[in-house]
């Protein structure tokens, strides 16, 4: 059975997240918990708060957020207790926190990085 990955973001996040999901598909299985119209405005906790809510009832699992700056979805995912939340802006810090903090969602900036640095992040 493959890993599971749940993704979500607001606007400013949909293009990058449709570019690392379909990365991530030849993998993992993957669950999208939006946003998914470029034209609609999504505030950055409702795709957070799904995210978090899927993972409570599958422990094992992976999330990765985007929004802007990747720090509100980091503030609202990090909300959950079973939740251990990094926004990462390199792959460095993403390999650092998975390996001694646990971190089990990564949060990213799209005005940060763009989209190949953020897929980077995810694959390191």
């Amino acid at each position: 059975m493959k890993k599971l990955i749940i993704i979500g973001c607001d606007h400013n996040g949909l293009k990058q997240k449709n570019y690392i999901k379909t990365f991530l598909k030849k993998n993992f299985s993957v669950i999208d918990v939006g946003n998914y119209n470029p034209k609609e405005k999504v505030d950055y906790n409702d795709p957070a708060n799904q995210l978090t809510k899927i993972m409570e009832d599958n422990p094992r699992s992976k999330g990765i957020l985007l929004c802007g700056t990747g720090v509100g979805m980091n503030i609202v995912s990090n909300k959950n207790k079973k939740i251990r939340s990094v926004l990462a802006h390199s792959t460095s810090i993403a390999e650092k926190s998975r390996d001694h903090n646990d971190t089990n969602v990564l949060c990213l900036g799209t005005w940060v990085n763009n989209k190949d640095q953020n897929l980077k992040i995810v694959s390191s």
